[in-house]
């Protein structure tokens, strides 16, 4: 199983590169707040144009669209505790999104980023998540 970094490593390598559709990693964001949801989708495919994220309001949503073809979940920390089995068989694939940068909200052994941040900062996060990834090999 790959992880997060893999990803984005991947991602960062085929940016130069031209990958028909049926190549791109698949990347599943599942948020019950529909806005939020597409912010982040499109907030993704600015940063890593070469994936392709696709949006669910629910769990159940994502369980009927074949959820083993996603590379990774960014998942609604509400969704994430409504789920944990499933997620947690997939830890390195999961991303929980969270309203608080503190350690108390954020799940244990999960990547974890902060939803309630500006733009620019929640990209820093991201870039920052990826990095930290790469840095311990992972």
């Amino acid at each position: 199983m790959q992880d997060f970094a893999d990803w984005l490593f991947l991602c960062n390598f085929a940016n130069d590169m031209e990958l028909s559709n049926s190549h791109r990693p698949k990347i599943a964001i599942i948020d019950p707040n529909t806005p939020a949801a597409l912010g982040l989708k499109f907030m993704l495919q600015d940063v890593v144009p070469v994936m392709e994220a696709y949006t669910f309001g629910s769990f159940t949503e994502l369980m009927a669209n074949s959820p083993e073809l996603y590379y990774h979940y960014f998942v609604a920390l509400n969704v994430l505790m409504s789920n944990h089995t499933f997620f947690a068989e997939r830890r390195n694939k999961t991303i929980v999104l969270t309203p608080s940068p503190t350690a108390e909200s954020q799940p244990a052994g999960f990547h974890c980023l902060c939803t309630n941040l500006p733009e620019r900062q929640f990209v820093k996060s991201l870039l920052a998540l990826e990095q930290s990834a790469h840095a311990e090999g992972r």
